[in-house]
Protein backbone atom coordinates (compact mmCIF):
# COMPACT_ATOMS: atom_id res chain seq x y z
CA UNK A 1 0.00 0.00 0.00
CA UNK A 2 1.56 3.16 -1.26
CA UNK A 3 0.60 4.85 2.11
CA UNK A 4 1.82 2.67 4.04
CA UNK A 5 5.13 2.71 2.49
CA UNK A 6 5.15 7.05 3.48
CA UNK A 7 4.34 5.96 6.71
CA UNK A 8 7.06 3.82 7.00
CA UNK A 9 9.70 6.45 5.57
CA UNK A 10 8.03 8.72 7.91
CA UNK A 11 8.54 6.69 11.12
CA UNK A 12 12.02 5.69 10.10
CA UNK A 13 13.05 9.47 9.15
CA UNK A 14 11.96 10.77 12.54
CA UNK A 15 13.80 8.17 14.30
CA UNK A 16 16.58 8.68 12.93
CA UNK A 17 16.24 12.73 13.41
CA UNK A 18 15.85 11.65 16.51
CA UNK A 19 18.84 9.36 17.47
CA UNK A 20 21.12 12.23 15.41
CA UNK A 21 19.63 14.91 18.47
CA UNK A 22 20.44 12.71 21.10
CA UNK A 23 23.77 11.40 19.94
CA UNK A 24 24.81 15.01 19.25
CA UNK A 25 23.57 16.80 22.53
CA UNK A 26 25.60 16.84 25.49
CA UNK A 27 23.00 16.51 28.06
CA UNK A 28 19.56 16.06 26.10
CA UNK A 29 16.72 18.16 27.92
CA UNK A 30 14.49 16.08 26.82
CA UNK A 31 14.91 11.57 27.35
CA UNK A 32 15.20 9.97 23.87
CA UNK A 33 11.55 9.52 23.19
CA UNK A 34 9.80 6.10 21.72
CA UNK A 35 7.08 5.86 19.10
CA UNK A 36 3.97 4.15 19.57
CA UNK A 37 3.81 2.52 16.02
CA UNK A 38 1.03 1.04 14.53
CA UNK A 39 -0.11 -1.24 12.26
CA UNK A 40 0.34 -5.15 10.97
CA UNK A 41 2.85 -4.30 8.52
CA UNK A 42 6.08 -6.57 8.96
CA UNK A 43 8.33 -3.87 9.86
CA UNK A 44 6.37 -2.54 12.66
CA UNK A 45 7.74 -4.97 14.78
CA UNK A 46 11.30 -4.99 13.76
CA UNK A 47 11.33 -1.39 14.53
CA UNK A 48 9.82 -1.72 18.24
CA UNK A 49 12.69 -3.96 18.73
CA UNK A 50 15.32 -1.80 17.14
CA UNK A 51 13.49 1.31 18.75
CA UNK A 52 14.06 -0.59 22.19
CA UNK A 53 17.39 -1.06 21.97
CA UNK A 54 18.28 2.06 21.04
CA UNK A 55 16.53 3.31 24.31
CA UNK A 56 18.71 0.78 26.42
CA UNK A 57 21.77 1.95 25.08
CA UNK A 58 20.93 5.69 25.76
CA UNK A 59 19.70 4.48 29.15
CA UNK A 60 22.96 2.73 29.79
CA UNK A 61 25.32 5.26 28.76
CA UNK A 62 23.29 7.93 31.19
CA UNK A 63 23.87 5.06 33.85
CA UNK A 64 27.49 5.51 33.32
CA UNK A 65 27.11 9.20 34.09
CA UNK A 66 27.97 9.80 30.57
CA UNK A 67 27.09 13.65 29.67
CA UNK A 68 27.38 12.33 25.72
CA UNK A 69 25.96 9.09 23.79
CA UNK A 70 28.64 9.68 21.08
CA UNK A 71 32.22 8.43 22.73
CA UNK A 72 34.31 11.34 21.14
CA UNK A 73 31.75 14.32 22.65
CA UNK A 74 32.05 12.39 26.04
CA UNK A 75 36.03 12.06 25.98
CA UNK A 76 36.18 16.17 24.76
CA UNK A 77 33.95 17.04 27.80
CA UNK A 78 36.27 15.09 29.89
CA UNK A 79 38.93 16.40 28.94
CA UNK A 80 37.90 20.74 28.49
CA UNK A 81 36.72 19.67 32.57
CA UNK A 82 40.19 18.51 33.31
CA UNK A 83 41.86 21.94 31.68
CA UNK A 84 39.29 23.99 33.19
CA UNK A 85 39.87 22.44 36.94
CA UNK A 86 44.24 22.64 36.10
CA UNK A 87 43.07 26.62 35.22
CA UNK A 88 41.04 27.30 38.14
CA UNK A 89 43.53 25.82 40.91
CA UNK A 90 46.48 27.56 39.57
CA UNK A 91 43.92 30.69 39.74
CA UNK A 92 42.75 30.01 43.48
CA UNK A 93 46.41 30.05 44.42
CA UNK A 94 47.68 32.43 42.40
CA UNK A 95 51.10 30.59 41.56
CA UNK A 96 52.22 32.92 39.00
CA UNK A 97 54.27 32.11 36.72
CA UNK A 98 53.49 28.49 36.86
CA UNK A 99 56.38 25.88 38.04
CA UNK A 100 57.29 23.04 35.40
CA UNK A 101 55.33 20.78 37.36
CA UNK A 102 51.83 22.82 36.53
CA UNK A 103 53.20 23.46 33.14
CA UNK A 104 53.42 20.15 32.41
CA UNK A 105 49.98 19.40 33.32
CA UNK A 106 48.83 22.18 30.91
CA UNK A 107 50.38 20.95 28.18
CA UNK A 108 49.25 17.57 28.68
CA UNK A 109 45.40 18.70 28.90
CA UNK A 110 45.72 20.88 26.23
CA UNK A 111 47.37 17.83 24.10
CA UNK A 112 44.65 16.23 24.98
CA UNK A 113 41.87 18.18 24.27
CA UNK A 114 44.11 18.73 20.96
CA UNK A 115 43.88 15.26 20.52
CA UNK A 116 39.61 14.83 21.19
CA UNK A 117 39.47 17.88 18.51
CA UNK A 118 41.26 16.04 15.44
CA UNK A 119 39.71 13.21 16.20
CA UNK A 120 36.03 14.85 16.12
CA UNK A 121 37.21 16.69 12.95
CA UNK A 122 38.26 13.58 11.90
CA UNK A 123 34.65 11.97 11.92
CA UNK A 124 32.69 14.91 11.65
CA UNK A 125 33.41 14.88 7.47
CA UNK A 126 31.89 11.65 6.95
CA UNK A 127 28.71 12.54 9.01
CA UNK A 128 27.87 15.59 7.07
CA UNK A 129 28.11 13.90 3.68
CA UNK A 130 25.79 11.40 5.48
CA UNK A 131 23.57 13.69 6.66
CA UNK A 132 23.69 15.70 3.14
CA UNK A 133 22.93 12.59 1.54
CA UNK A 134 20.23 11.75 3.70
CA UNK A 135 18.48 15.51 3.16
CA UNK A 136 18.68 15.20 -0.67
CA UNK A 137 17.15 11.44 -0.16
CA UNK A 138 14.52 13.21 1.46
CA UNK A 139 13.87 16.03 -1.13
CA UNK A 140 14.40 13.67 -3.82
CA UNK A 141 11.57 11.23 -2.05
CA UNK A 142 9.45 14.55 -1.57
CA UNK A 143 9.20 15.14 -5.08
CA UNK A 144 8.67 11.68 -6.21
CA UNK A 145 5.51 11.57 -3.69
CA UNK A 146 4.28 14.82 -4.93
CA UNK A 147 4.83 13.60 -8.62
CA UNK A 148 3.01 10.49 -8.19
CA UNK A 149 0.05 12.45 -6.10
CA UNK A 150 -0.19 15.13 -8.96
CA UNK A 151 -0.66 12.28 -11.73
CA UNK A 152 -2.83 10.30 -9.40
CA UNK A 153 -5.01 13.48 -8.73
CA UNK A 154 -5.12 14.25 -12.57
CA UNK A 155 -5.83 10.68 -13.24
CA UNK A 156 -9.15 11.61 -11.04
CA UNK A 157 -7.38 8.84 -9.03
CA UNK A 158 -7.71 10.76 -5.78
CA UNK A 159 -7.74 14.49 -5.25
CA UNK A 160 -9.59 16.65 -3.15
Amino acid sequence: NFFSAIYAAQITTIFICGVLTAALCFKPRRPFCSMNVVGQSPWVFSFSTLQQRVKEKVDKKKAKGSSALLEELDKADLSVRSLQELVERILVVKAFPVDKNQACEIAQAIESLKTCADLMNYGLNPLEQRISELSRLLIDSRMVLLDIYSHSSSCGGGGN
